[in-house]
């Protein structure tokens, strides 16, 4: 009996999906960091301050949150932990030789790579239920359809990007297979010349044990030893497989850049948390690349990208220094400090703004006076706070609401607005539409659809832009 239960402890603990994990513990702790980010965001633990936990709990497209809106989202999802299934691939495969002798490596390896992906998941799905129940008010049925949206859109990613390995990937039995009937048996009579093929040095790198792995469809195998076959063999096997691997993020990322092309069309512009997705791809692919291709010198290689980047950015070369319009960058800026600003501002300039003022509360005075028959009119400032789209749509929709409430007086007893970010923005926008209705323009200030407008999505095109355009164009116009 303990016998036996020693047997199957050594089973579970050795099984694939456990070493894969313990492995990217000690190998690469860095590329566990983007998971990090993504646990944290989906349970309020990171970036709730600037809502990032509602741009993947509440996805919108074109103004609404829906089933594909979800489904865009798990598309990005599922290309996010397939480009996670293949730089894992490529870096610890080697380790695995046992792979080669499988039926579809690839997807044998990314079945016991899932033990991250699926409890982020399960997760995310748990905490978008309890959002669009509590916070959203959503029915049940359009819950449960978003979640199909959202799994729906992970499936169509994995099962394309699988198809590319079925199709490409062969294991060492399909390569022996196709070999002609000579070199086969020279092959197996250890006589075959295997020198010229290119094998990484993996022969000196020790393999992990592993004795039990999962296996489609979806029940647990033995390892099956592939020490029988020549190790040259294996390693030709394994670098087709990194090789395609390799071509498969390079047309991922070829996508991305084709797709940032087309962001003024607003059917692509995507969801501001499938952007997130796509960005942690692009920075995943990135050091990925910088892993494999160098090692145990990436620390060393990132640190000299780093300082390459910085260094190239002060001549302007890649990185694209936004300009306003107008403003002559030719000439060398102005220091600014506060001996500067002083020396701006003359007391003849001080004295001027001061009448010139005076003489508009003079008018403001005469003007509330004569309509309102009142000897002192109240004055109004008016001052709203900052907080983006949110404080926008609320100073909007207060203004609104106040204007009506004092039958349109509000702003003839306003004499200034003042504030911060999207609070002015808000206040600036009922300002415009005001002063368009004092010149009899046929407009309804105080209609709902105005309201409406300023509260829809800005988000998605600018994180689109982010995570598609401006990594690889930054001069580019959007």
């Amino acid at each position: 009996m303990k016998n036996k239960l020693k047997k199957y402890s050594n089973y579970l603990f050795y099984s694939f999906p456990l070493q894969l994990v313990f492995l990217q513990f000690k190998k690469h702790p860095f590329f566990l960091f983007f998971w990090l980010l993504l646990f944290s965001s989906v349970l309020y633990l990171f970036g709730t301050s600037y809502g990032i936990p509602y741009l993947l709990l509440d996805p919108e497209y074109l103004a609404n949150v829906n089933f594909l809106s979800f489904f865009i989202v798990g598309f990005a999802m599922a290309a996010f932990i397939m480009t996670w299934n293949i730089s894992t691939y490529m870096l610890n495969s080697f380790r695995f030789d046992f792979l080669a002798s499988t039926n579809f490596p690839f997807v044998q390896f990314c079945l016991n790579n899932s033990l991250i992906p699926l409890a982020f998941t399960v997760v995310y799905i748990v905490q978008i239920v309890k959002f669009q129940h509590v916070e959203s008010l959503m029915l049940t049925k359009e819950i449960v359809w978003n979640i199909i949206g959202l799994l729906l859109g992970n499936l169509l990613m994995m099962i394309t990007t699988t198809l590319y390995f079925v199709l490409f990937n062969q294991n060492v039995e399909t390569f022996i297979n196709k070999l002609s009937d000579a070199a086969k048996e020279s092959l197996l009579l250890k006589k075959i010349k295997l020198d010229k093929f290119q094998h990484n040095t993996s022969n000196q790198i020790k393999q992990l044990r592993v004795e039990t792995f999962l296996h489609l469809p979806f029940f647990i195998k033995l390892v099956r030893k592939g020490d029988f076959y020549d190790k040259k063999l294996v390693d030709k096997v394994m670098n087709q497989h990194h090789r395609d691997a390799f071509i498969l993020q390079l047309l991922l990322i070829l996508l991305m850049i084709v797709f940032g092309f087309f962001m003024e069309n607003k059917y692509l512009r995507l969801p501001a948390g499938a952007s997130i997705f796509l960005l942690f791809t692009v920075a995943f692919v990135f050091f990925s690349f910088i892993t494999f291709w160098f090692r145990g010198w990436r620390t060393m290689a990132l640190i000299s990208f780093i300082i390459l980047i910085n260094t190239l950015s002060k001549y302007d070369i890649i990185i694209h220094k936004n300009c306003l319009y107008g403003l002559n960058y030719i000439t060398n800026p102005i220091e600014y400090n506060n001996e500067t600003v002083n020396d701006a501002v003359t007391k003849k300039m001080t004295n001027s703004d001061i009448i010139q003022t005076k003489k508009i509360l003079d008018l403001w005075l005469k003007k509330n006076k004569t309509k309102y028959q009142e000897e002192k009119p109240k004055l109004i400032f008016i001052n709203t706070a900052g907080g983006g789209l949110k404080a926008t749509y609320w100073t909007f929709h207060v203004l609104q609401e106040l204007q009506k409430q004092t039958n349109s007086k509000l702003f003839d007893h306003t004499f200034l607005l003042t504030g911060a970010s999207g609070g002015m923005i808000g206040a600036a926008y009922f300002r415009e539409l005001y002063v368009r209705k004092k010149k009899q323009e046929p407009i309804d200030y105080l209609d709902k659809s105005y309201l409406e407008d300023v509260g829809n999505d800005m988000l998605n095109g600018i994180t689109t832009s982010i995570a598609l355009n401006d990594i690889f164009f930054s001069g580019t116009k959007v």
